[in-house]
């Protein structure tokens, strides 16, 4: 599962994410990316798992880990499709020729900081590394400037943040307090 070349892309993407993606070969970014992205989301459930684990060393510590570990896997799996799509469209509206594909390798090679994102003092830097890392991934495979990729990254946010707190604020959509309020309630740490 983990290979020598595993280590060497990873160490590539973090330190070097320029040259690694002037180098990488487009036909093949889409499917690398995946599996590449797979690995990283199933090494960081794990890690997760087993910090959970050595908090509460007890049968159901372990079941509940369990189930978070899956759980993690397929919700990180759905995050990679759902933000390679709305990174895509913006990218698209500033110019970019490329498809999909090269949006979707492009963010699965990003899940790198997954390495060192579950030591949680590292996860305050994780989502600036993957700004850096997709930006210049994005400028090199899209030809678009480094501006346009990070615009591309932040509007999707923005917008989505400015939406929600418009329907909280509405008040006509008690389910998004409502589901906040679950989420809180049933933190696993």
């Amino acid at each position: 599962m983990i290979s020598s070349k595993y280590f060497s892309d990873v160490r590539a993407v973090l330190l070097h994410p320029c040259r690694f993606f002037s180098k990488f070969s487009l036909k093949i970014l889409y499917n690398d990316g995946f599996v590449f992205a797979f690995r990283n989301i199933a090494l960081f459930s794990f890690a997760l798992g087993v910090l959970l684990v050595l908090m509460g060393p007890d049968v159901r510590t372990f079941f509940v880990a369990l189930v978070m570990v899956a759980g993690l896997i397929v919700s990180g799996v759905a995050e990679l499709f759902v933000f390679s799509f709305s990174f895509h469209v913006f990218l698209k509206l500033m110019g970019a020729k490329k498809d999909f594909d090269e949006t979707f390798g492009v963010v699965g090679y990003s899940t790198a900081v997954l390495v060192y994102a579950w030591f949680l003092p590292l996860l305050v830097v994780a989502p600036f590394h993957v700004l850096y890392i997709a930006s210049a991934g994005f400028a090199r495979v899209h030809k678009v400037s480094r501006l346009q990729s990070v615009g591309a990254m932040v509007l999707p946010v923005v917008i989505s943040v400015v939406v929600v707190v418009f329907l909280v604020r509405s008040g006509r959509v008690d389910w998004v307090l409502d589901a906040l309020e679950w989420f809180w309630s049933v933190r696993v740490f």
